[in-house]
């Protein structure tokens, strides 16, 4: 019997759900991942978007913070849970060391905290902004992530080929 689990990596614009045993990851700069796990481990469910907020329902899609994290929520009640139940964890939001005048990452996040707290999902754990990209790995048994940061992000980490 074959035990080894098979990593999802989630791209951008796309969210996940997962019961029992498995692997959520992503690669981000300035786009940002939510994660929303049960309290009591067992059940995880991410986002990855990389625009703040639209208001216009035609280009509502999880490409957008305000959006993703509404629609992450709705998978978590879905299924069951309660907001009592469940935490959230931020990652991302990293800004050019060059300064391009947008903080596109800093209002990602914002946006992110916003949505949290207005559905009562408490936030346990970030690690958001500065100049350094992340790869990060979520554990959905057991709600625990790993953050690798890294300088330069190369095309073949949006694929998961070589991580």
């Amino acid at each position: 019997m074959n035990t080894e689990i098979v990593p999802y990596t989630l791209l951008p614009g796309h969210m996940i759900s997962k019961h029992g045993e498995g692997v959520i990851r992503c690669v981000l700069g300035s786009s940002v991942a939510v994660c929303i796990t049960a309290r009591l481990g067992n059940f995880a469910c991410m986002n990855h978007f990389v625009s703040p907020a639209t208001k216009n329902k035609k280009e509502a899609t999880a490409m957008f913070g305000n959006v993703a994290t509404l629609w992450l929520i709705k998978m978590a009640m879905e299924e069951g849970f309660t907001p009592s139940e469940l935490q959230a964890q931020i990652f991302g939001g990293a800004y050019p060391e060059t300064g391009t005048g947008s903080d596109i990452g800093r209002e990602n996040c914002a946006v992110a905290e916003d949505v949290l707290r207005k559905k009562k999902i408490p936030l346990v754990s970030s690690d958001v902004a500065g100049h350094l990209g992340r790869k990060i790995v979520l554990d959905v048994g057991t709600g625990h992530a790993v953050v690798m940061k890294v300088k330069n992000i190369r095309h073949s980490d949006w694929h998961g080929a070589v991580w």
